[in-house]
């Protein structure tokens, strides 16, 4: 029983400190390969919209979060963006950590377009 216990409280520490990821799939594509890039577009970058929506992705502190940098935060979407066949990240939306959260909290919008090389950025 003291084995159970631990396990679920193990669960509930690793689920409690991830910071919340949501969705909103409105085309979803098939699978990306794990070696298909991904560009991330910032609020400030001009992206003409010459793809696919594939829907909004959001994500925020719990709580009590933890590896929610804005690197991680990023990551994590990517993934999703990848899962649902999208390639270009394009954020929409960026609060940084604050008095109220320590998490980079991120919305995006994601879609599918033909060459994504395109719309990289030199830095």
């Amino acid at each position: 029983m003291r084995k159970i216990i631990t396990c679920i409280a193990i669960v509930i520490t690793i689920i409690s400190c991830s910071p919340k990821l949501g969705s909103a799939i409105v085309y979803k594509q098939p699978a990306l390969a794990p070696t298909d890039i991904i560009v991330v577009l910032q609020q400030e970058d001009n992206f003409p919209n010459t793809g696919i929506k594939v829907g909004t992705l959001s994500s925020s502190d719990n709580g009590i979060s933890t590896h929610c940098t804005y690197k991680d935060v990023i990551g994590k979407l990517m993934e999703m963006a990848r899962q649902n066949g999208a390639n270009i990240l394009k954020i929409t939306e960026h609060k940084a950590p604050d008095m109220w959260s320590t998490c980079d909290r991120i919305i995006a919008t994601i879609y599918r377009v033909e060459n994504p090389r395109q719309f990289e950025k030199d830095n």
